[in-house]
């Protein structure tokens, strides 16, 4: 890593060698941030390069880089392998692409990014996973697989709906009066057992899935909703209860269908469930003390999912340590100047980005008919280029497939 007060230092030696007067520290430090943005803009870097460990659900082929998967520093994806077997061949295909190949039921180890409502969300094609994953419940009668009757809450008329539905031949559909009870939230449970299903295999590290569909709520109701809830258990005094603030769909609550995920070992525990025989289920919808009536609250497909490991090779967007010895980086240089932050790359390319803020800089300070400025530009794009020669730059993966395509080396100006 490259101190900043090296950077600041040379940059103050190049300015003064070529105008004799000094840059002040804030300035210096806008133009570093602006030289970060014009670095991350031309590629992506080894040093910058990062490991995930994540979780593929069978059959689910969406993940929010940064709200499921828990990646705020997110730039670009590199690759995706199994954790059990790191040798096996996955292909990265562009989201044209890959939607074709989804939309034709290819089963292969193929993914790709897509920018989804200004989310990236990671997209797995179907690859017929090795772990296990069971319907909890199909939601396609109120009384073939246990009683689902509302609970004591704002619930009011369910019904099974066979018009509107998201998997198999039906789903459950309630109403919501605000005016039923004294509780702010609305739901349904099965208040006579169902078939027994022993789920202790996935204790702790299972993912629980269902469909909501919210067709009928004004946008001022979706803003009243604060999570949505499910229960698992033995009875209706034993469960593990998991909470979701939003659905796995970017965007939050949509007037539509919405992906909902629970993740096991967020849950908390209500008397002593028997996970070897869960028979118990509960579906609720909290929200503030503002709702107004609803109708037409739908649940679908109750699922329990084994997660397979999988290794998610990215390139981050933040290219600054707070220190040399940090673990945690940001995305740029504080905006009060301190000399123990770090440029996230080998020292040896030290003089390459001292150039390109001098490049910045400069026309700030220059002489009119001065060449210093395209001195110090084109001192930078060697710079840059050697980099990319030597493997520590590597061009945005758009970029590199077009030059791929059209047989260029790749080497081109900024500007």
């Amino acid at each position: 890593m490259i101190l900043l007060s090296e950077i600041f230092t040379s940059t103050q030696y190049g300015l003064k060698h070529t105008i004799g007067t000094p840059i002040t520290e804030g300035k210096f430090v806008d133009a570093a941030n602006d030289a970060i943005d014009i670095l991350l803009t031309k590629g992506n870097y080894s040093s910058l390069r990062r490991k995930k460990i994540v979780s593929y659900l069978d059959d689910e082929p969406d993940y929010d880089i940064e709200n499921d998967l828990g990646i705020e520093d997110y730039k670009e994806v590199d690759d995706l392998r199994p954790v059990d077997n790191p040798y096996t061949e996955w292909e990265y295909r562009n989201e044209k692409i890959f939607a074709e190949r989804e939309s034709r039921g290819f089963k292969a180890n193929e993914y790709c990014v897509e920018e989804r409502n200004g989310r990236d969300i990671l997209r797995i094609l179907d690859h017929s996973s090795n772990k296990s994953s069971v319907v909890l419940h199909t939601c396609d009668s109120l009384t073939a697989v246990g009683t689902w009757t509302v609970l004591t809450s704002d619930a009011t008329n369910l019904t099974l709906d066979e018009s509107r539905f998201k998997e198999g031949s039906g789903c459950l559909n309630f109403d919501i009066d605000v005016s039923a009870s004294a509780f702010n939230y609305a739901g349904v449970e099965l208040s006579t057992a169902m078939t027994a299903v022993d789920i202790s295999g996935y204790q702790n590290i299972g993912r629980f899935r269902f469909d909501l569909d919210l067709q009928k709520l004004t946008t001022t109701q979706l803003g009243y909703i604060t999570n949505a809830e499910l229960r698992v258990g033995s009875s209706s005094s034993d469960y593990l209860a998991m909470t979701a603030t939003s659905p796995v769909d970017p965007g939050g609550w949509m007037n539509n269908w919405n992906r909902v995920s629970f993740n096991w070992e967020d849950g908390a525990e209500t008397g002593t469930p028997d996970y070897e025989n869960m028979d118990y289920l509960a579906v609720i919808l909290n929200y503030s003390a503002s709702m107004t009536d609803a109708t037409d609250i739908r649940v679908d497909e109750i699922k329990l999912f084994e997660p397979e490991d999988l290794e998610l090779l990215y390139f981050s967007g933040y290219m600054v340590a707070p220190t040399s010895s940090s673990s945690t980086f940001q995305e740029r240089f504080s905006t009060t100047y301190s000399g123990n932050e770090c440029l996230r790359l080998p020292r040896r390319y030290k003089n390459m980005f001292v150039n390109l803020v001098l490049s910045l800089l400069y026309p700030q300070k220059k002489k009119d008919n001065d060449p210093s400025y395209a001195k110090f530009e084109n001192a930078f794009e060697l710079g840059w280029n050697e980099m990319l020669a030597d493997g520590v730059a590597i061009l945005n993966r758009d970029e590199d497939e077009e030059t791929k395509v059209q047989g260029n080396s790749g080497v081109s100006k900024m500007w």
